[in-house]
């Protein structure tokens, strides 16, 4: 046998506290979504102890309070606490408990606040921002106020945000309003300088004169809805007012109450596209005509990914799929950078052999690619993917060369309300 080693085994509370400190965060980040781990941690001696009370990444939540559990509960007061000096999101849904009072010793930590309610608890959340402690929001980068009943008759009451100096619109990167007034969120965006993503869900509203337009720099993504009356101009007062170099992600719905009002989305639409060139994807909620995308896209070079409705008049599927055709030397081809389509809620038949077509002009097999000595002019699809209110079927012929497209790499998806 062997002379046993004299030199002692190590022992892990000889380990440094940052060694000991990272290897409890390595543990929680195995296990991101519950509590038990700091709390496991905690339990088994006054070092680990002591260790895991000063490791503030370790108590650091979600959201503070937990969401599935009740906001009284201790352990909120216990993550909360020994998470400082970390930043920390907050979220309320129809502010009314008393851990609301505690956080508002905390918004110095505050980087994300949600607040979700109703008309109901309009003047409680009033009340509660207008607590806040003034100049407290260092580091706050995330707001969300959404609403869940913004009627019209309602608005005037739930809007919340057009007395509140209080919040640093000018240092956030993400907004998501709903439910206050248009004119409120078009200002605010105004004085939101750094954002990098914005979405607004608003009541109808008359428009006002334009004062001046504001150039947002950063902005890469927004999202509108709007609900619209017969005398609101819809999309146009928010896009005239703004300018964003940088957008890549634009995503447009509204909502009309009078059935017998149509409004066209493309007026409004085409000068802001010319201005932004470099969206790259765009997702068109309401049912669009194949005209109108034609022309949408003819201002979306850079388009990459494209969602939309196209209205069920006979021949406009087909008349959408020849425009995406590749046909080389006789025009410019259009949308020469669409990688991935969905259409969604398509309720009329139309003939594959033109979407087998368009599809067939934009794919080459990677051996094929391999062999040409220059890019092609148009890129190669991705995904497919069509979306029918009943049940479509194809011929023989599509699904074969279906069948071959996908086995080479390209994502084709059918699905019906009725399958």
């Amino acid at each position: 046998m062997g002379a046993k080693s004299s030199k002692p085994l190590c022992c892990v509370n000889d380990l440094p506290y940052e060694l000991l400190s990272y290897i409890f965060h390595l543990a929680r980040l195995d296990d991101p979504y519950k509590y038990g781990v700091p709390l496991l941690l905690a339990s088994v001696c006054s070092r680990w102890r002591r260790t895991a009370f000063n490791t503030p990444r370790l108590w650091i939540e979600q959201e503070f309070p937990f969401p599935e559990k009740n906001p009284e509960m201790p352990l909120n007061i216990l993550f909360l606490y020994h998470s400082a000096p970390l930043p920390i999101r907050v979220r309320f849904a129809n502010i009314h408990h008393s851990f609301s009072n505690l956080l508002l010793h905390t918004p110095h930590q505050w980087k994300s606040l949600v607040v979700m309610y109703d008309h109901v608890y309009a003047q409680s959340v009033r009340v509660f921002l207008a607590r806040i402690p003034p100049r407290k929001l260092a580091t706050l980068e995330n707001v969300v106020f959404r609403c869940y009943d913004s009627t019209t008759e309602q608005s005037a009451d739930i809007s919340v945000l057009s007395c509140l100096p209080l919040i640093p619109w000018a240092q956030l990167t993400h907004l998501d309003l709903s439910g206050v007034f248009a004119q409120d969120c078009i200002d605010i965006l105004g004085r939101s300088e750094k954002l990098v993503s914005a979405a607004f869900c608003t009541p109808p509203w008359l428009e006002t004169e334009v004062q001046s337009t504001s150039v947002l720099e950063h902005m890469e993504e927004l999202e509108l809805y709007l609900q619209i009356t017969p005398e609101f101009k819809g999309f146009d007062p928010w896009l005239r007012r703004f300018t964003f170099p940088a957008l890549k992600s634009l995503s447009l719905s509204h909502y009309i109450d009078d059935m017998d009002y149509e409004w066209p989305i493309v007026p409004d639409l085409i000068p802001f596209l010319s201005q932004t060139p470099t969206l790259e994807y765009l997702n068109l909620v309401n049912y669009v005509s194949s005209e109108d995308i034609r022309q949408i896209l003819h201002h979306t070079p850079h388009l990459t990914e494209l969602y939309l409705r196209l209205w069920d008049n006979e021949g406009e599927l087909e008349d959408f799929f020849q425009a995406l055709c590749y046909e080389p030397g006789i025009r410019a081809p259009l949308a020469p950078q669409l990688q991935s389509i969905c259409l969604e809620e398509v309720n009329t038949s139309f003939d594959d052999r033109v979407l087998a077509k368009m599809i067939r002009s934009r794919w080459w097999a990677d051996s094929e690619l391999d062999k040409m000595d220059r890019p092609m002019p148009v890129a190669r699809w991705k995904r497919i993917d069509i979306d029918f209110s009943w049940l479509q079927s194809f011929s023989k012929a599509f699904d074969d060369e279906m069948e071959i497209y996908q086995s080479q790499g390209l994502e084709i998806l059918y699905s019906s309300a009725d399958a």
